[in-house]
């Protein structure tokens, strides 16, 4: 499954025993955050990106998990921040953004030859000819694939309501793997193997319990994976931690009481964090209806998009600087530009009024 530099996004998001997830009625869409992007990227005014928001949100809901010390336990503002940048940009796709093969349990299906799933039913039975079958999703450059391994040998005739039932350990091929992804953290390229109920049964909080290993989980980024899909809450601010961080340790040199190996040292940091945060995207072509030629961005994930962005703005004419107000971190294409907001501008200006007046 390809797509080309578009993500998903619900109508309306709830948060829901400590998981993001969309709001009953609410409508999946697919939208160019791309657009978005390149829209505002002429403004200068601070944070005003997609990723620019996000960093924001972060600002405040940092503080408040500093005092709190637990993600998952944010305020009414907190939520209605993040629900509110999620109907605008959707989910970040933490999960799609750290698997890169999924193998699902075996179960009993049809071959998957074109022409043979009748022929399977031609003597008149009622009967199928299933087989053991290993499917598995592939990450590629620009989306996912899925693939069907069967296993011939122990095909059996079975009933039709038999198609899709699990097959017992005992009749596994040999060589067959266990449930389990390849998988590793947002912010590493450290590839380990993972069962399913530990990597993927915290963002499908639908599953019931005693089947989070073998469950028939959809594939990445189809309309199925969406309508199931969800992302824990302290999951979601770990990885926009993940990209601050990132962002802030590639802030220029701001005091000569920073040593300049300790300088080198923060920025090499940053860099190795962005570049592994925004390793998932890929760059393609696309020729628009009238023809010309255009080069986009694709990722499966947001995150990694959103990391693009800033990577994008940060070795063009961008800074990454520190508000003096309220110490947030954002990205401007301003030499002038010194606060995050309007709001803390007037607040300095104010100070400062406050103070001629002494």
């Amino acid at each position: 499954m390809a797509n080309t530099g578009s993500w998903w996004r619900y109508s309306q998001y709830d948060i829901v025993d400590g998981n993001i997830v969309p709001a009953p009625g609410a409508k999946l869409e697919i939208y160019d955050p791309w657009k978005i992007f390149e829209d505002v990227s002429g403004n200068k005014s601070a944070n005003v990106s997609p990723y620019g928001q996000l960093l924001d949100i972060y600002r405040d809901v940092s503080a408040e998990i500093g005092h709190r010390g637990d993600a998952t336990v944010l305020s009414a503002q907190s939520q209605a921040a993040i629900k509110s940048w999620c109907e605008k940009f959707g989910l970040l796709g933490v999960l799609p953004q750290k698997c890169q093969i999924v193998e699902l349990a075996p179960r009993w299906r049809p071959l998957a030859i074109s022409g043979f799933e009748d022929a399977a039913t031609d003597d008149g039975s009622e009967d199928l000819l299933l087989m053991p079958t290993l499917r598995r999703y592939n990450r590629f450059g620009s989306g996912w694939i899925s693939r069907d391994d069967q296993y011939a040998p122990n095909a059996n005739r079975m009933p039709v309501n038999s198609v899709g039932d699990l097959v017992e350990r005992a009749e596994y091929p040999k060589g067959w793997p266990s449930p389990g992804a390849v998988i590793a953290g947002p912010g590493t390229r450290n590839w380990n193997r993972e069962s399913l109920d530990i990597s993927w049964k915290p963002f499908f909080p639908g599953v019931p319990k005693p089947e989070s290993l073998t469950y028939d989980y959809p594939m990445p980024l189809s309309d199925e994976f969406w309508q199931s899909y969800a992302e824990p809450i302290e999951v979601f601010v770990d990885a926009v931690a993940d990209l601050h961080w990132a962002l802030r340790n590639l802030r220029k040199k701001d005091s000569s009481a920073e040593s300049e190996d300790d300088y080198d040292a923060r920025v090499l940091a940053g860099q190795s964090a962005l570049n592994k945060l925004a390793y998932p995207i890929t760059a393609c072509v696309v020729v628009n209806n009238g023809g010309q030629i255009r080069q986009k961005w694709v990722s499966t994930s947001l995150l990694a998009s959103l990391s693009m962005m800033a990577l994008l703005d940060i070795t063009g004419n961008g800074r990454v600087l520190t508000c003096p107000v309220c110490r947030g971190l954002f990205t401007s294409t301003s030499s002038k530009t010194k606060y995050c907001s309007p709001k803390c501008r007037n607040t300095q200006q104010k100070r400062n009024s406050r103070e001629r007046m002494l």
